[in-house]
């Protein structure tokens, strides 16, 4: 008599693999914004064009003083030349900006009371001077930032902000003022407290 033959055992179904996400390449105009964070431009890579586009950056910014910061010789490259997105990054940025960031760096102190963090953050978001140049801005900037911290208190005080202690605090905290600071406040103010 034949022995029964075993009955196979199902095999599983094989799990779908994931399909692979490409990786895309970002656009030019999509590191642009990451492009300033980078401390050492000399080493972006341009076309022969690039150099040309640097002479050119040079010379606008010597005969135009409306273009002393990156964001508008960018916007003049790319309106009024024809240079790719990756020359004109190369240009801006490999040309050294110090005098101009320390230029804006002042006006920003004459006419309101930052902290060296909001100063910094300015410089870098609002004018897109790469680290090296704020960071000599800053050193070289006529502020005092106890006193700016001061100077703002007192502005808060001016504008009836009333006399509590943590609320004024918490305000120098959010522009970024440092404990240094806003113990040099502290020290300096004249100032009947009102218990919270």
């Amino acid at each position: 008599t034949p022995k029964p033959t075993a009955t196979p055992k199902p095999t599983a179904t094989p799990k779908p693999t994931a399909t692979p996400v490409p990786t895309v390449t970002p656009a030019v105009s999509e590191i642009t914004v990451n492009a300033k964070k980078v401390a050492d431009f000399n080493t972006y890579t341009c076309s022969e064009r690039g150099e040309e586009a640097k002479a050119i950056v040079l010379q606008l910014r010597e005969q135009q003083p409306h273009l002393r910061g990156t964001k508008p010789m960018l916007e003049e490259l790319r309106k009024n030349y024809d240079f790719s997105e990756e020359d004109i990054l190369f240009a801006v940025y490999t040309s050294g900006w110090p005098e101009e960031a320390l230029f804006y760096a002042n006006s920003i102190i004459k006419n309101n009371n930052f902290s060296r963090l909001l100063l910094w953050d300015s410089l870098n978001d609002d004018f897109s001077y790469i680290e090296s140049d704020v960071r000599y801005a800053l050193e070289n900037c006529t502020a005092d930032w106890g006193q700016e911290a001061l100077d703002h208190t007192q502005w808060l005080l001016d504008q009836d902000f009333g006399r509590s202690y943590v609320p004024l605090v918490e305000s120098l905290k959010l522009r970024l003022f440092t404990d240094e600071d806003i113990e040099y406040v502290l020290a300096n103010l004249t100032i009947d407290w009102i218990a919270e």
